[in-house]
Parts: structure tokens; sequence; C-alpha cells
């Protein structure tokens, strides 16, 4: 879990790149719930019976959307005919949707019946508000929560927002009728008057700082930072790899030796992952001027999380 933008997608891949792992692909965004998107740790005893529910619906969901996301890797739970199935089906399920040519929305996972355990993974950029209640919704779940630069992540919105593939609106109401928004000195009216970096600031702060903050205690409960994973490729994918009681293996090791080499990345999409692993670290630093990033940094000086990134190198180093 994590912000839109912050990397969920690169770590999700990561961990479906094990064999053994079943991949659902956002599919809080397709799923209908009455849940709201913020709850408060008071709230959630109310809210555990639908919670409950929902998870269990995000693990069954083959919605094309939430089981069909490429790169497709090869599963220990198909069978040789599975694997040799799944990828073509994927694909020609993506173009009949493109071409509307037929209203199948959904792929079986194709699972042996062997009776071998498999490790279901939802990916989300919607869940930070609620990790809590999931967490103690399904108290077995690991929960693993990936933190980028703000101003990486304001940088990417904006250019979203400009390709028409991002909506700009980030509620900040709904943020505002949090608790936590008592932890900062802004008033809903300063930051609707604020320059949209500054609101986008806002919103990484507080849902960021609420989620870590829910979860402190939970043992499930894995912090990491998209430029550690980054830079770091093979200690941080053990460390999420051993959270998960996977082992790393070759089809993992492939993967990471596949994004890790230089290529050029033109083509690669604004929600892909094809693309050298730390090319897209830095592009913020030309998305942003000084003045820019100047009041992203006075937005998210409220928070630690957000001091940490504007903090010298050798002081960030030490400090992960």
């Amino acid at each position: 879990m994590g912000l839109g933008r912050s990397g969920t997608t690169f770590l999700a891949k990561l961990i479906d790149s094990s064999p053994d792992v079943l991949y659902r692909h956002e599919p809080d965004a397709v799923l209908p719930t009455d849940m709201p998107s913020l709850i408060s740790t008071e709230d959630i005893e109310h809210h555990l019976p639908n919670a409950r529910a929902f998870v269990k619906a995000m693990v069954q969901c083959r919605r094309l959307r939430a089981n069909g996301h490429q790169p497709v890797f090869k599963k220990a739970y198909r069978s040789a005919l599975g694997n040799l199935a799944f990828r073509p089906m994927v694909l020609s399920t993506k173009v009949a949707e493109k071409l509307r040519l037929s209203p199948m929305d959904t792929l079986p996972d194709l699972i042996a019946d062997d009776g071998r355990e498999t490790l279901c993974l939802i990916k989300s950029v919607s869940a930070l508000g609620r990790a809590r209640l999931y967490a103690e919704a399904s108290p077995n779940m690991a929960s693993i929560h990936i933190l980028r630069h703000p101003c990486a992540v304001i940088a990417s919105m904006q250019t979203g927002i400009e390709k028409g593939v991002m909506g700009s609106n980030l509620y900040l109401d709904s943020l505002f009728a949090q608790k936590e928004a008592a932890r900062y000195p802004f008033t809903l009216e300063d930051i609707q008057e604020a320059a949209p970096e500054e609101q986008a600031a806002y919103r990484w702060m507080l849902l960021n700082d609420k989620a870590a903050a829910d979860m402190a205690g939970i043992s499930g409960y894995l912090q990491i930072r998209y430029e550690d994973l980054c830079t770091q490729v093979d200690r941080i994918s053990q460390q999420v790899f051993d959270h998960l009681g996977l082992a790393v293996g070759k089809q993992t090791e492939r993967f990471i030796d596949d994004i890790s080499r230089p290529q050029k990345s033109d083509g690669a999409s604004y929600f892909k992952i094809k693309r050298p692993i730390t090319s897209a670290l830095d592009k913020w630093k030309t998305k942003l001027n000084e003045k820019e990033v100047a009041r992203i940094q006075a937005i998210v000086s409220h928070s630690a999380l957000g001091r940490a990134y504007f903090e010298e190198p050798a002081t960030l180093a030490a400090a992960s």
C-alpha cells in the first residue's frame, strides 16, 4: 500500500515474481463498498464485519484489472498447461476489451487442484486510510507501506494530470474531517487557498502519517522507501520477501536483473514498469522549480516522514 505514484506497482510486481504469489492489482478500485476511505481507529469496531467481507472479496476478485496485470509470471500453483494458457488469455481478453468485442471481464486463476497453498498479494493505492481496519479484520495479513519522496510523487501526479490519465481532486474535505488534521497548523481554508503542490503535499503528509501511526505496534507492518528499493534492490527485496515468508528465487532474480539493466525507456508508458529501476528517482528535479520544492518542504516539514526526505543524504542513509 502507498499513495499513487509511490512505486506500489513496481514493488507489487517484484513480489508477484515469486511463483507462489497470487496477485490482485487494485481490486478495491473495481469492487463496490460503502466503507469510508479514511477510518478513525475509534470507528474500527463498527466497520469490522464489512472489512472482513471486503478483504475476502479482494482475494477472490478475478476482474480483468485485478487479475490480468502485466508482466505475467510463471506460477507454481498452475500446471504447465495452465502457465502456457494464462498469458495469451490475459492478452486476448485485454484486446477484446479494447475493441469491445466481448463483455468478458474476468479471468480464471487456473490453479491446479493439488492442495498447494498460495500467498495472495493485494496491491492498493487506496488503503492507507483503512490500513488498521484491514489489519484487524485479517490479523494474519502482512502489510507493506511504501513511501516515496513527496516531490517525486507530486511531480508524477502533475504529469499524470497533464496527460489526462489522473484526476486532480484531492478530496481535501475528507482529509480535514479526520482527527489527524489537528496535528498540523493548517485549516481547510489555508490548504484550499494554497498552491496545488502544497495541497498535494498536505495529502502526502496526512495519509502517510495516518497509516504509519495507525499501524504502529502491528507486527505484520513493514515500512520501506521507494528510493531504497531502487538503489539497494537486492537488500530491500530480501527484507520484503523475508517479511512475507517467501524465498527470493530464480524468477525474481531474473526480474531484478532485467530492470537493473540500462535500457531505453522512451517507450514506457505512464503506468508501466518497463524502465530502468533508477530512471525515475530524480525526474522531479527537472519537473519542479525551486519555489515549488520549497513550498512542498514547508508543508511536509510538519511530519517526521516528510522531514527525513529533506535531510542531508548521509543522515538519510544512516536513518534507513
